[in-house]
């Protein structure tokens, strides 16, 4: 696994250079907040990479609010960082670390694990 670096995206990508994740940035300067839109899957090789570059924009007091629009899958263990995110996000300047835009398959997954009542988290609306 390796990550491709822009401006406004990491790119992960496996040892066959298939595209897992791709990451992308939109920082809005004024409210000091950067959403992020996930695209892909957060597999086990992925998640701490992600996990750290989420918590770096949480520490220098840049709210975060996650797009999962076109997130499949997400690893258990990233379900317990995003825990620890939403704590870290609490804990400074923000109410909350929101994600939005999570399927109808992916939020009963994090139901599932019982992580929906500890996190900002919505669903998106029927198409």
């Amino acid at each position: 696994m390796y990550i491709e670096v822009t401006e406004q995206s990491l790119t992960f990508k496996n040892d066959q250079e298939a595209t897992v994740l791709i990451a992308r940035q939109q920082y809005d300067k004024e409210k000091k907040v950067c959403i992020v839109y996930l695209d892909g899957e957060v597999v086990s090789e992925v998640a701490s990479a992600l996990y750290d570059e989420l918590h770096a924009l949480l520490s220098v007091g840049v709210g975060v609010i996650l797009d999962m629009k076109k997130t499949t899958f997400l690893t258990p263990g990233f379900m317990e960082d995003l825990i620890r995110l939403e704590h870290k996000a609490e804990s400074g300047n923000f109410d909350s670390m929101p994600i939005q835009n999570v399927s109808k398959a992916l939020y009963d997954e994090i139901r599932k694990a019982g992580f929906t009542k500890s996190l900002d988290i919505e669903q998106q609306e029927d198409v």
